[in-house]
C-alpha cells in the first residue's frame, strides 16, 4: 500500500484530505507543524508527501530544503498563488504545486500521476547518449564517477529531452507530455537538471534555444 504523508496545520483540512486518501486506499500519516516532520519521514517512509507552505515552527519551502529522502514525490498545497511562490518551491525539488482553495479530487489525480512516474519498472542504468547514464529506478544520473539525484519530474522531463537528443521541444510539448499544469514551471525545473548536470560534467548539453525551448546534445 503507498503511504502518504500529509503536512497541513488547519486541522479540519488535514483530517478531510486524510480521511479522503485513506478512502482512496493509501495509507495516511499527518502531522500539523514542521516540528517533526524529519523524523515522520524517517520513520514512516512515505511515497508521497502534501505538503504545506504555511506551518508552525518551520515553514514548508525549509522543510524541502531539508528533505534528505530519495524517491519522495512532493506536491505543495498553498494559498500563496503567486508565481515567484510556485517556482522557488519546483526550484527545492517539489513535484507539483496546488493552489488552496482545491478540489480533493484534483488532488488525486496530480497524486495518482505523480505516483504512476514514480513507479520505474526498470532498475539498471540506461545509457540514453554516449556519456550520461540514467539509473531510472533510483532517479540518478551519472557520469565520469559523479552522481546526482533527480526528483521524478526532473527525471521524467531529461529522459524526454536525452531520449530525443538535437530535438528542440517548447514549453507546452513538455508541459502537455508530462501533464505539468503550468507551462511557465518548466524554467524552474530546467535550471535544476541543469545545475545537476553541471555537478556531473555535462552542464553544457542542456541547451537553451531562445524563444523556442529546449533540447540536450553532448558536445565530442
Amino acid at each position: 500500500m503507498e503511504k502518504i504523508l500529509v503536512v497541513e496545520d488547519e486541522v479540519e483540512l488535514n483530517k478531510m484530505v486524510s480521511d479522503f486518501l485513506t478512502n482512496a486506499g493509501y495509507l495516511v500519516s499527518s502531522i500539523y507543524s514542521g516540528e517533526n516532520f524529519n523524523s515522520e519521514v524517517l520513520n514512516f517512509k512515505p511515497d508521497l508527501i502534501v505538503l504545506d507552505l504555511m506551518l508552525p515552527h518551520k515553514d514548508g519551502y525549509s522543510l524541502l530544503r531539508d528533505l534528505r529522502a530519495d524517491n519522495v514525490g512532493v506536491i505543495i498545497v498553498s494559498a500563496r498563488n503567486m508565481e515567484n511562490d510556485k517556482l522557488l518551491g519546483f526550484s527545492l525539488g517539489s513535484d507539483d504545486y496546488l493552489e488552496k482553495p482545491f478540489s480533493l479530487k484534483e488532488l488525486l489525480a496530480r497524486i495518482k500521476a505523480i505516483l504512476k512516474r514514480c513507479k520505474s519498472p526498470i532498475s539498471c542504468t540506461q545509457d540514453f547518449s554516449t556519456r550520461l547514464k540514467i539509473n531510472e529506478a533510483q532517479a540518478t544520473i551519472a557520469h565520469n564517477g559523479s552522481t546526482q539525484t533527480l526528483t521524478y519530474l526532473q527525471l521524467e522531463i531529461l529522459k524526454m529531452l536525452v531520449s530525443n537528443p538535437k530535438n528542440i521541444f517548447s514549453r507546452a510539448q513538455l508541459a502537455s507530455a508530462l501533464s505539468i499544469a503550468e507551462e511557465r514551471t518548466i524554467d524552474a525545473h530546467i535550471k535544476n537538471i541543469r545545475k545537476k548536470l553541471c555537478s556531473v560534467g555535462l552542464g553544457d548539453a542542456l541547451i537553451t534555444v531562445r524563444n523556442i525551448g529546449y533540447k540536450y546534445e553532448e558536445t565530442p
